[in-house]
């Protein structure tokens, strides 16, 4: 990736989280201005998934940014959840959606 990217520009890629350290130490030297941002399935689980920022050639610390649980206690997407697929709180899920009838 550094080889493709000028100075200052953006690496982004989602890893699984026990890999974050490996990452980490792969995109170093070229890479810095690291924000790292935990996925979790629910809020009460650990983190499966990272989503690791980086700049060229950047020099900031890292910053660890709020995670992001995807489902509820339910099992439906969190409002932030749907907000990144594009979508208002509540649509998109298929417990939800109208049973279509059935073809002629």
């Amino acid at each position: 990736a550094s080889r493709l990217l000028a100075p200052g520009g953006r690496l982004a890629l989602i890893h699984r989280a026990g890999h974050l350290p490996d990452c980490l130490e792969a995109a170093r030297p070229a890479f810095g201005s690291f924000d790292v941002l935990p996925i979790h399935a629910r809020a009460e689980d650990d983190a499966s998934r990272v989503i690791l920022l980086a700049v060229k050639g950047g020099r900031r610390p890292l910053r660890l940014r709020p995670s992001l649980a995807l489902h509820d206690e339910g099992g439906r997407f969190t409002a932030e959840a749907e907000r990144l697929h594009g979508r208002p709180a509540g649509h998109g899920q298929l417990a939800e959606q109208p049973a279509r009838a059935p073809s002629p």
